[in-house]
C-alpha cells in the first residue's frame, strides 16, 4: 500500500465516521499474568511478545500489556 492509498483510505473512514488510528508503539506483552490489585514482578524473559498499538490509544511510554487474573 503507498502513502497516498493509506491517506485516501483514512480519509474515507474519517467520512464515514470513524477516528483511525495507525499504530505507532510498540508495547511488550507479558506471558506472566498478574492479580488484580497486587504488585507483580515481571521481567525481561516474560514477554512473549510485542504489539503494535496505536500512540493515542497507550500514550508516550507504555509500559507493558500484563494479562490479569
Amino acid at each position: 500500500m503507498t502513502i497516498d492509498e493509506l491517506k485516501e483510505l483514512i480519509e474515507q473512514m474519517r467520512g464515514a465516521g470513524l477516528k483511525p488510528m495507525l499504530c505507532t508503539k510498540s508495547v511488550p506483552v507479558s506471558v506472566q499474568k498478574a492479580k488484580c490489585g497486587l504488585l507483580t514482578e515481571i521481567y525481561e524473559q516474560d514477554i512473549e511478545e510485542y504489539m503494535q498499538l496505536p500512540k493515542a490509544l497507550v500514550g508516550l511510554n507504555p509500559e507493558m500489556m500484563v494479562p490479569i487474573s
